[in-house]
């Protein structure tokens, strides 16, 4: 993720509690998930609506 939108995230009361959140999304489950991230985010993101019924 761009550094604008980090800074965006901490500079703006309204959005700084999902700082940590996109950190562990950007970063951390992309180190531990490698080449694999966007296929399961894109996955995931596809069976949504289901999981919510």
């Amino acid at each position: 993720m761009d550094n604008q939108i980090y800074a965006h995230y901490l500079n703006d009361p309204a959005t700084a509690p999902l700082f940590g959140k996109a950190l562990l999304r950007d970063v951390v489950l992309t180190d531990i998930l490698g080449a694999d991230a966007g296929n399961i985010a894109y996955w995931r993101v596809n069976n949504l609506p289901a999981a919510l019924n």
